[in-house]
């Protein structure tokens, strides 16, 4: 167990161990190249606790292979900057069930790694996504579908990348504190304000419930069609 901001820095090739982190407690790397921590592991980041991956630097690369549950909050960071902002973390256990909220503030989080099987949408288990800062989301994979609950949040700085030749599925999504309505979204289709959260390309967001419009405009479109009906009427008689 490891808590209260303590941190396993890794600089091994590979890392085998079962984890449970709590209050801030993280895993990271110091030197270049590519660490694993194995499928051997298991990582445990419970309901109300919160913890980080970190690849460290730029073009680093820290693969999860671990069996990572829990239902709380992992950020994924990358401290120093040197050739910007291309640090990886890489989840790739399909058999991952965490369920809480992945809070991508510097680096890159995706389910690829050059030379793996085939990116695994299930290695993100069901959590959200909040992406902000220094932070891109790229998922290698189609995500989600007409039962997923996962939800999508870009704030200032993040990145979402569209193009990996993927669809993706959300419950929600929410784009500079804009919340999408249900529908599918290409990248030409956003207003520029909110292209400015995506990198391009083809892929597709479907968003499943969507904002819903305010009572005010409901009103007034209600308002509207009572006016036309009662004019309708007036001619018949």
């Amino acid at each position: 167990t490891m808590r209260n901001g303590s941190t396993l820095v890794d600089k091994t090739t590979n890392v085998t161990a079962n984890f449970i982190l709590e209050s801030g407690a993280g895993i990271g790397m110091s030197e270049n190249g590519t660490d694993i921590i194995t499928s051997a592991s298991t990582i445990l980041v419970a309901s109300s606790q919160s913890a980080s991956f970190g690849s460290g630097d730029s073009g680093r690369r820290l693969v999860f292979d671990a069996l990572i549950s829990g239902a709380g909050n992992i950020d994924i960071t990358q401290s120093t900057a040197t050739s910007g902002y291309t640090g990886e973390i890489i989840l790739r256990n399909a058999g991952n069930t965490f369920s809480g909220t992945w809070t991508v503030t510097g680096g890159i989080l995706t389910n690829y790694a050059s030379g793996s099987a085939t990116p695994a949408a299930q290695a993100f288990g069901t959590a959200d996504f909040v992406v902000s800062d220094h932070g891109i989301l790229d998922i290698r994979s189609d995500f989600g579908g007409p039962t997923t609950t996962s939800s999508l949040t870009l704030d200032t700085g993040g990145l979402f990348d569209l193009g990996n030749g993927f669809n993706y599925t959300f419950d929600t999504v929410t784009v500079g504190g804009t919340a999408l309505a249900a529908g599918t979204y290409a990248y030409g289709n956003l207003a520029p304000s909110l292209q400015a959260f995506f990198i391009s390309g083809s892929d597709t967001i479907t968003v499943l419930t969507g904002s819903i419009p305010e009572p005010s405009t409901c009103g007034i479109a209600g308002g509207l069609v009572a006016l036309v009906i009662a004019g309708v009427c007036r001619r018949r008689r």
